[in-house]
């Protein structure tokens, strides 16, 4: 199957008068750009973390957001169960009628699945190995761009949620091969992943249950210990500036998250700790589910002030 491409920015949220630092989030696959870093209307790369780290230049990489798609409202999912659930009663209980309840009941919940997912996700026909490679590319190539217009001497630090920390991984083992990134790759100080899936999600066991051809290819990509995942691993974790760097942190989500509208719906962890960890790596869980990883909309919230010591702990670290 053919992905569909997007086009993709680096964008800035918060830029000072002096730059100490350059600090990029990338997110994850599928995610909606406008919510991804964003809580309660508060984007903490531009709105929490400057109250810390005043000279630090942050912006986020995604795709450019689409136009507005339509949306269901809370009540009418509430209203759609509740019909759905009558049909299924009917069908269950009047046996003329069976086809046709079963029929309409299952239509219905398709329609429900369908603007869930235009809600949370964004470019449902992407390949996932393509991604990782061609966003990898994309990224390096907007940190060049950047970089002309800055002093290429500034550290950056990279920080990844989900599948975005794949990006980062595939970015840095590409820019150590290739001499026009070698002054990206001296520049990168420190990471922070954020629910990354290093050696795969659950999630892509459920994946096996949609019906869309894209789960597919989840499914060979980010299921557990796959071969991608696994040689990505090993390739970023055999470079030598990755091991000699201290600096590279793991957060990972201590709270399930829900799938699906209500009543129709399982809980399960995106990303379990042993796939978002390394075992010489500082690690740390957050009471949060994955999704909430990469949002925080109060400066005093216990996990976004784990968040921002970290960042200042790699910047303290700094020669």
């Amino acid at each position: 199957m053919t992905s569909r491409k997007m086009p993709y920015e680096l964008k800035t949220n918060f830029k000072p008068s002096k730059i100490d630092v350059d600090i990029v989030a990338v997110q994850g696959l599928w995610a909606n750009p406008e919510w991804t870093w964003k809580k309660a209307g508060v984007l903490w790369l531009a709105d929490l973390l400057p109250l810390d780290i005043p000279n630090a230049h942050t912006m986020t990489f995604g795709p450019i957001p689409r136009p507005p798609r339509p949306q269901m409202k809370p009540s009418t999912y509430l209203l759609l169960d509740v019909f759905i659930l009558g049909l299924l009663i009917l069908g269950a209980r009047c046996h003329p009628w069976r086809t046709l309840a079963f029929t309409m009941s299952a239509a219905l919940a398709l329609l429900q699945a369908w603007f869930y997912l235009e809600k949370h996700l964004v470019n449902l026909r992407t390949t996932p190995a393509t991604e990782i490679h061609d966003q990898a590319i994309v990224l390096l190539a907007k940190l060049m761009d950047r970089q002309k217009e800055e002093q290429d001497s500034i550290p950056m630090i990279l920080i990844g949620h989900s599948f975005g920390g794949l990006v980062i991984k595939q970015a840095m083992v590409l820019a150590a091969n290739d001499p026009q990134y070698t002054t990206i790759a001296k520049r990168v100080q420190g990471f922070i992943f954020l629910g990354t899936p290093h050696r795969g999600a659950r999630l892509a066991t459920a994946a096996k249950y949609w019906w869309f051809q894209s789960a597919l290819d989840i499914r060979a990509v980010l299921e557990m210990n796959s071969k991608i995942l696994v040689d990505l691993d090993d390739s970023f974790l055999k470079l030598p500036s990755i091991q000699t760097s201290k600096s590279i942190y793991c957060f990972f989500e201590e709270k399930p998250t829900v799938y699906g509208p209500p009543f129709f719906h399982f809980s399960m962890k995106a990303v379990d700790e042993s796939s978002a960890t390394w075992p010489d790596r500082p690690a740390e869980g957050l009471s949060r589910k994955h999704s909430d990883l990469s949002k925080y909309e109060k400066h005093d919230d216990p996990d976004f002030q784990r968040i921002s010591k970290t960042i200042q702990k790699i910047l303290s670290s700094l020669p």
